[in-house]
């Protein structure tokens, strides 16, 4: 797969993330055309190679750039920069894009509407009496340990609970060789 074409420097001794990095780099390619539309993307394992990062800072900064409408996939294909239109203004204000709101006002300009872009459930769904009692549960028994990191295979007391549920459906398997994971990319990229 080729490489971007354009030069990209990241800089692993700053603050700011890599993914934002690499996400602002590319921006500044677009927006002054250097980057053309349906210019394709290289793909998240041989950009990630080539830049020496993981392949989630890829899809990070992809992600922010397909969020700004500046890139699009094709599935089976790649990612491709989006056709620009003349007439957008770039130079807009950026504080006149996020307006002050709260949660309520957000949720109920878009009653009834299903965002399915963000997977943003509708707030209804929440059991939170049950939450809550699981969260004082959790609270109760791990205090403070609840909050800190564990092991990258995910919190142990949930492996070993699915582990014996499993069991019920006579698959074998232990504690040890179970991940928690938090979405199917993550699976992907361990896998």
């Amino acid at each position: 797969m080729k490489s971007l074409e354009v030069p990209i420097k990241l800089d692993k001794m700053v603050e700011k993330p890599l993914y934002i990095q690499l996400y602002e780099q590319i921006k500044g390619y677009i927006k002054s055309g250097i980057l053309k539309e349906d210019y394709k993307l290289p793909t998240i394992r041989s950009f990630a190679r080539e830049l020496v990062v993981n392949n989630v800072t890829i899809v990070n900064a992809y992600k922010l750039l397909e969020d700004d409408k500046l890139i699009y996939k094709k599935v089976g294909s790649g990612t491709y920069v989006m056709p620009l239109k003349e007439n957008i203004n770039y130079d807009i204000d950026e504080s006149m894009l996020y307006e002050e709101m709260s949660y309520e006002e957000v949720y109920e300009k878009e009653a009834g509407i299903i965002d399915f872009a963000t997977a943003t459930p509708d707030s209804e769904l929440f059991s939170i009496e049950d939450f809550r009692k699981v969260v004082d549960k959790i609270l109760t028994e791990d205090g403070g340990k609840a909050f800190m990191y564990h092991e990258s295979k995910g919190y142990k007391p949930l492996r070993d609970s699915l582990s014996a549920y499993l069991r019920a459906y006579d698959v074998k398997v232990s504690g040890d060789n179970i991940y928690i994971i938090s979405g199917a990319q993550q699976g992907i990229d361990i896998v």
